[in-house]
């Protein structure tokens, strides 16, 4: 009797432990990838201007399926049964919008072909550079200025003056005081922006003062100046990533001025906004 009792303790235990490994079953030791930054590069023999970037994160994918956006510095764990692909995406904040983070499609992803070490880290060298093959307009003021002013008092004018560039010897000032109040430039040259492209308005940037970047086009003969984003004050230099590619599509012209747009707020009695390095690029 002793020993039926054995067996069936036995065996109720025994089938305890195997229904606990079915229903909790042991669970995989991932891979962890370490992605300490994305830095910029140079596109070799065809420049795209700076390589200025604000790279805050990245979005990863083992073989083509998604494991999700991680700010940088990031440590990822990847579940690998065996040797695959990892993809690399840089990500940014889009309009300067903490909750409007997305892959950057103008920036390249990066693959590397890893293998399992389950429960060690593998440290990835990544960087990126811009995609081939993008339609690109850029003012650095390194040669001149294309801003002239539409309206206002004052306009846009190039500055080497210690403290107010942000790379290489020219960025661009525009100076608010009670004499000039306002200041509305736009670019000289007109871009084609085909309908239905995403498109971006990169910009470096330090202000004291609001400003608004838009776009200006002519529809029916009418004149008409859309502001995209409007740009709070940053004590230090700052880049953007403007989304203009909506506005394109309402305003369905197909070809566009940027325009630059600052006036001195009531309780200041003077203001500067600095810029450099504005580019605006869509997918061909």
């Amino acid at each position: 009797m002793k020993f039926i009792n054995s067996i069936f303790v036995f065996a109720f235990v025994s089938l305890a432990i195997s229904s606990c490994n079915i229903i909790n079953p042991a669970e995989s030791v991932p891979t962890y990838v370490q992605i300490d930054s994305i830095p910029m590069k140079d596109n070799p023999g065809n420049s795209y201007g700076s390589t200025s970037s604000k790279i805050l994160d990245v979005w990863v994918y083992w073989n083509n399926e998604l494991l999700g956006a991680f700010p940088l510095p990031a440590r990822v764990p990847v579940i690998m049964k065996e040797t695959g692909s990892l993809t690399i995406a840089p990500g940014i904040m889009v309009d300067g919008i903490s909750d409007k983070h997305s892959v950057y499609n103008f920036y390249k992803d990066q693959q590397f072909t890893l293998s399992p070490t389950p429960g060690k880290t593998q440290v990835l060298n990544t960087s990126t550079m811009y995609r081939d093959g993008l339609n690109l307009w850029k003012e650095d003021f390194e040669q001149g200025n294309t801003f002239i002013k539409l309206s206002g008092d004052t306009g846009i004018y190039r500055t080497n003056a210690a403290g107010n560039v942000f790379e290489g010897n020219y960025s661009a000032q525009i100076s608010l005081d009670a004499a000039h109040p306002l200041s509305e430039c736009v670019t000289s040259a007109t871009l084609g922006i085909p309908y239905g492209r995403e498109a971006f308005i990169e910009i470096n940037y330090k202000c004291n003062v609001p400003f608004q970047v838009g776009l200006r086009t002519t529809k029916l003969g009418v004149d008409i100046s859309q502001s995209v984003l409007t740009v709070n004050p940053k004590e230090e230099w700052n880049k953007l990533y403007i989304s203009i590619g909506d506005d394109v599509s309402t305003l369905l012209t197909g070809t566009y001025k940027v325009i630059l747009y600052a006036k001195l707020p009531a309780n200041q009695t003077s203001g500067f906004v600095l810029v450099d390095n504005i580019k605006v690029l869509y997918l061909k």
